[in-house]
């Protein structure tokens, strides 16, 4: 199974729009909906806006589903001229701009007391998904800057 989330219905539309066998579940006010894209079978859901609502809605999947994958899809702004509206952007890794531990003399986006700083994506994963023609605009590879700022 693979689960695949997104913070606004607006970002998980398109999936549910083509999903065959479509069951939903809910759990503390979420709601997700379990079916086949493609032969395959998938769990499509609304994680909320943030973090933390993401990580607690994605453990909670994770614990309840076991999937073999889990992929988040969103709509965001660029920091990069040449990425332009309508872009597709694989992330090789993610950093969260607004985690700031100055008082610990650790760089911006440094998670205190470990070693993660930019948390990258599964290689294979990423690999497969490399191979992704998007129906409009260009596929680009590289960086999600993510905060709740």
């Amino acid at each position: 199974m693979i689960v695949i989330l997104g913070a606004m219905d607006s970002e998980i539309e398109s999936f549910l729009s083509v999903m065959d066998g479509r069951q939903a579940h809910h759990w503390h006010g979420f709601e997700h909906h379990q079916g086949e894209i493609e032969g395959r079978t998938v769990l499509v859901g609304k994680s909320g806006v943030g973090k933390v609502m993401a990580a607690m809605v994605t453990q909670r999947l994770i614990h309840e589903y076991q999937p073999d994958a889990v992929l988040f899809t969103g709509l965001a702004g660029s920091l990069q001229p040449h990425i332009e509206i309508g872009d597709t952007l694989l992330a090789c890794d993610l950093v969260q701009h607004d985690l700031e531990s100055v008082a610990l003399n650790l760089p911006r986006g440094q998670v205190p007391f470990s070693e993660h700083r930019f948390m990258p994506a599964h290689p294979v994963l990423l690999e497969l998904a490399a191979g992704f023609q998007p129906a409009c605009g260009r596929l680009h590879q590289g960086r999600i800057c993510t905060g709740d700022q």
